[in-house]
């Protein structure tokens, strides 16, 4: 069988179906990817398919973080594959969250298969294991004890500080924190 397209061109049927599929796919991504431009959020245009996957392997994460937060501001949007991923960098709106609606933000995407050992891990938990820990080790982290513990991380920070402006004057060209 085959599809008569406007008596110019006839098509197989697998043809049709993959070219059908094929456009479904784009028109999907394409929506997916204008998620922000829909919600008036500032992004960068990204590669079709793989979102700002090709930026971060060219300069790393960190490197794209920031020359985004240069030129967009506290608050942008990033694209991994098609997922959409929300940078904030605006302390008001990050302890916004983290306080008031820490209730809506608990789970993350999983990042990898991890064994039910490694779930319960502080900084993968999600769901149920999350909130237990978390009920379990905040009172660890009241403001008292907070204050409490300045001294002992200030004189710390002193010593990483001392040791890295001795490797600064070192070696001007760069050093590597590896052993």
């Amino acid at each position: 069988m085959a599809v008569d397209i406007l008596g110019i061109i006839t098509l197989p049927n697998w043809l049709c179906c993959a070219l059908a599929t094929l456009l479904a796919v784009c028109l999907y991504t394409w929506y997916k990817q204008s998620l922000f431009r829909r919600l008036g959020i500032p992004t960068k245009k990204t590669v079709f398919l793989l979102g700002d996957f090709v930026d971060m392997v060219r300069g790393g994460f960190s490197y794209l973080g920031m020359d985004l937060y240069k030129r967009y501001g506290k608050v942008f949007g990033i694209y991994l594959g098609n997922v959409p991923a929300l940078v904030i960098s605006d302390p008001e709106i990050i302890k916004h969250i983290m306080v008031k609606d820490f209730d809506h933000f608990t789970d993350r995407p999983p990042f990898m298969k991890l064994t039910k050992f490694w779930k319960s891990a502080l900084t993968v938990a999600d769901g149920n294991v999350w909130r237990n820990i978390r009920h379990t080790i905040s009172p660890t982290f009241t403001s008292g004890k907070l204050r409490n513990m300045t001294q002992f991380l200030q004189r710390s920070l002193d010593v990483f500080h001392d040791i890295l402006e001795r490797k600064i004057k070192d070696s001007p060209t760069g050093f590597d924190f590896d052993p």
